[in-house]
């Protein structure tokens, strides 16, 4: 992944980056602040060398300041100091005392903690006393240690330590959102753009349109068919496109991945856009169990009179099922209520013979079919209809996997063409534009 696609996944995922750089500041200033309570004091402890010079410079002083600087944060120094002041025990001295050595210099600096700033103050000059002693317990002939600077008082976190703390705090949280993003990005497997449609036997798959409308959008144009907007010129570029591939293929079967992923609004606005262009066009709603866009509802059961159920009972003539569609040139088959056979009447032969009967009166026959992996419908229907099969994605809702199942159950289906619309406006912008 280059540079650009980083810069896509920071583009899309920017709040989640944005609201972690936040909290690291705010989280940073909050210790901050907290730690305001916590007053240090230290210590500056000299290494003086011994009468014969033993202990001047080199390796040998540097070894001997690492193993004081060693005996400073020991049990014992920590024991000494809980008993001079009465501290609680010393493990907690321990934990409040810290050295750091210097070897150019041959200093110690000790450091102490505590609320309490005289209580710092305190633990910090008798640590710097018990060491001074326990070195000359411990190396009476070497080189001892001096108090050089009595404890002093560190000053408050002021204003400067205080953005200086929020600086580093939003930078690693920067640097976690940012990690995040990428991770979660990687972990995301949903279709990103026309490009990454995975198709039958790993090719890319045949896009026809990119319609760049929202989900609203897309339902509103259904509704009201508009002839602008850029959803009415997606529909005439997939129109160009179908109508390309050749003058006898005059059956459209559309269809999605999942249930909801706006198949019968694309039905619904192809069949809108052929009928504008001069085409008789017939919309057949083949969702027996229920959902489509002619209207049948899974309720209507064996007693309902009409529809496409009707018709594959032989209760009626495919023409006498269709409504008119609300634009010249367009008319519309409910499902009707298919019953509890809805999937053996979806594959029956006489979907064929129904479509067969429509072409005689229509140009163009677009069937709203199910979703193809929840249901067999989809895969059967094309079988039984034959025709061009355009499967429907939304860009980030529909997976690539899903998307990859679907194309490769339609393609063993053997349709006249296979292609796919892409819905690719993110929610929100699209809305914003419109």
């Amino acid at each position: 992944m280059g540079l650009p696609e980083y810069a896509e996944v920071l583009r899309r995922r920017w709040r989640g980056v944005l609201a972690l750089c936040l909290l690291g500041a705010v989280a940073a200033v909050g210790v901050s602040l907290l730690d305001v309570t916590r007053s240090a004091s230290t210590t500056l402890i000299l290494e003086t060398a011994s009468p014969d010079g033993a202990g001047s410079g080199g390796e040998l002083a540097a070894e001997r300041l690492a193993s004081y600087a060693e005996l400073a944060t020991s049990p014992r120094i920590a024991r000494a100091v809980a008993d001079d002041l009465g501290a609680p025990g010393p493990r907690a001295v321990a934990r409040d005392l810290s050295v750091r050595a210097s070897p150019e210099s041959l200093l110690l600096v000790l450091t102490a903690r505590d609320r309490v700033p005289e209580v710092a103050t305190a633990k910090a000059t008798s640590a710097s006393e018990q060491l001074v002693e326990l070195v000359d317990e411990v190396s009476p002939d070497g080189p001892g240690l001096t108090v050089a600077q009595p404890a002093v008082l560190a000053p408050p976190v002021g204003l400067l330590g205080a953005l200086t703390t929020a600086v580093l705090g939003a930078a690693l949280g920067l640097a976690a959102g940012i990690a995040l993003a990428l991770a979660r990005d990687g972990a995301d497997r949903r279709v990103r753009g026309a490009p990454a449609l995975p198709g039958a036997g790993g090719d890319p798959a045949a896009v026809l349109a990119e319609l760049p409308v929202s989900s609203a959008q897309l339902r509103r144009h259904a509704a009201s068919a508009p002839r602008e907007g850029p959803a009415a010129e997606g529909f005439r570029r997939l129109r160009t496109n179908l109508l390309a591939q050749g003058p006898d293929r005059r059956t459209v079967l559309v269809t999605s991945a999942r249930s909801d992923e706006g198949a019968g609004d694309v039905a619904r606005g192809l069949a809108v856009t052929l009928a504008r262009g001069g085409l008789h066009v017939a919309l057949v709603d083949a969702h027996l169990r229920g959902g489509g866009t002619g209207g049948g509802g899974p309720g209507g059961g064996e007693d309902d009179p009409g529809g496409l159920a009707a018709v594959l009972r032989g209760r009626c003539a495919a023409e006498e099922a269709l409504v008119p569609g609300g634009e010249p040139g367009l008319a519309v088959m409910p499902a009707g209520g298919a019953g509890l056979d809805a999937g053996e009447l979806a594959t029956s032969a006489a979907m064929a013979k129904a479509v067969a009967s429509l072409h005689e009166r229509a140009d163009v026959v677009v069937l709203d079919l199910p979703a193809v992996l929840p249901f067999a419908d989809a895969a059967a229907l094309t079988v039984a209809v034959g025709g061009d099969a355009v499967l429907v994605v939304r860009r980030g809702r529909t997976r690539e996997r899903d998307a990859g199942a679907a194309l490769e159950e339609l393609s063993r289906a053997q349709p006249s063409a296979l292609g796919v619309v892409v819905l690719s406006a993110p929610a929100g912008r699209a809305e914003r534009a419109r």
